[in-house]
């Protein structure tokens, strides 16, 4: 309940609640919300908690993934893959009155109890809107010298792409980087965790993202989509989901005349 003590004005506040404040119009169940203006209760919010069907004091690591619309006024965010917010509002309007310069942070509250709150960055992304996006220049020479480069911040559903702004991001860089490269090629690699050993899920969620590279105009003649199950685990812990081996891999060459 502290969280909201100095009822900063303007502000946006996206809440996860894991407690029962009844005198703030909580819902008994681990939720999610939106709090204008430092208002943390619900009772008069224009937007309503969403209740979440799971318990996230799981001790485990949850994949979040935040974007701000600027043209269609909308805030979002995916929980695990799963899109679970959609606010919509010109925040900048009505909330800031017209000022971009902004403060953003985190702040974690247990009231007289403790608890341990983690956090960690995956990937932060802050650009004007219009902005090419480009690999770095580690990730360039990586892929020009012939190394599996993994597309880490690309992440599935099943066989489904999960549109988020990490994975827009990423994608809309590969795209730049093909039409960059107009003479090289390209292979996509799937891979998924090793308890499945699904070489068919592999292999459809690698074609799924060379269809994605061809409808944004990329040859398909250049591009060749392999489903290798988990026969090349990798060791580092995938935090984002708890796994070790489900990723996209991408092998840059120049074919041969």
């Amino acid at each position: 309940a502290g969280m909201g003590f100095l009822k900063l004005k303007p502000s946006i506040g996206i809440e996860f609640d894991t407690y029962h404040n009844a005198f703030f119009g909580d819902p008994k169940e681990d939720h999610i919300a939106v709090l204008e203006n430092g208002n943390i209760s619900h009772k008069n919010q224009s937007f309503q908690p969403i209740i979440l069907t799971e318990n996230i004091e799981d001790c485990k690591y949850h994949a979040i993934s935040l974007e701000w619309n600027a043209k269609k006024h909308i805030l979002s965010m995916t929980l695990d893959g799963q899109q679970i917010l959609q606010y919509k509002k010109d925040i900048v309007k009505e909330i800031f009155k017209g000022e971009h310069r902004l403060y953003w942070g985190l702040g974690a509250a247990t009231g007289s109890d403790y608890n341990s709150h983690k956090v960690c960055f995956d990937n932060l992304e802050m650009v004007p809107a219009g902005t090419i996006q480009q690999f770095s220049k580690l990730i360039e020479v990586n892929l020009k010298r012939g190394n599996f480069v993994p597309l880490d911040h690309v992440t599935f559903e099943g066989s489904q792409l999960i549109s988020d702004i990490s994975t827009n991001i990423q994608l809309e860089k590969l795209v730049n980087f093909l039409k960059d490269n107009t003479d090289k090629h390209l292979d996509i690699f799937g891979h998924v965790h090793e308890s499945s050993n699904d070489q068919d899920l592999s292999m459809k969620r690698a074609r799924i993202l060379k269809k994605y590279l061809v409808s944004k105009g990329i040859e398909e003649d250049r591009l060749k989509s392999i489903g290798l199950g988990s026969q090349y685990s990798r060791k580092k812990l995938d935090l984002r989901k708890g796994l070790s081996n489900t990723r996209i891999e991408i092998y840059l060459f120049e074919p041969l005349p």
